[in-house]
């Protein structure tokens, strides 16, 4: 796992997708990697969890709550503001969706469950979910 921290974005992967993301940010990018994990068949795979908890701190920030991450909010959070996606009911239901599936089942899961900071990860999606639930 190329992790070096609890948060959403302290990883490769994360990275990766919200690269990806912010070259094209529209709804389809945005939901394909939230259904990957909402919808996926046995257990969900550790890139894709990553992918999906990325995709749902979008979510949050689009309702107004985004990451203190100081490299998101540095480099990505100015086109993420200004990308126009509408996000209604169905949209965070997908989000929290995804977060409960990789809390529940998913290799990511399995992988923190390993170490000493499986806590500290498990508070960090709650937030990540509270702040999808009721954002500021």
């Amino acid at each position: 796992m190329g992790t070096w921290g609890t948060g959403a974005f302290e990883n490769d992967n994360a990275l990766d997708w919200i690269g990806e993301f912010c070259e094209d940010p529209g709804d389809a990018g945005l939901r394909a990697a939230l259904l990957a994990a909402a919808d996926a068949d046995g257990v969900l795979e550790a890139p894709e969890a990553e992918s999906a908890l990325a995709a749902a701190e979008i979510v949050a920030a689009l309702k107004g709550a985004p990451t203190t991450d100081a490299v998101v909010v540095e480099d990505y959070l100015p086109i993420i503001t200004r990308a126009s996606i509408p996000v209604g009911a169905e949209l965070s239901a997908l989000a929290l969706r995804a977060i409960d599936r990789v809390v529940s089942d998913s290799e990511l899961k399995e992988l923190w469950d390993e170490l000493d900071d499986a806590t500290a990860w498990y508070d960090e999606v709650a937030t990540l979910r509270q702040r999808v639930v009721h954002p500021r």
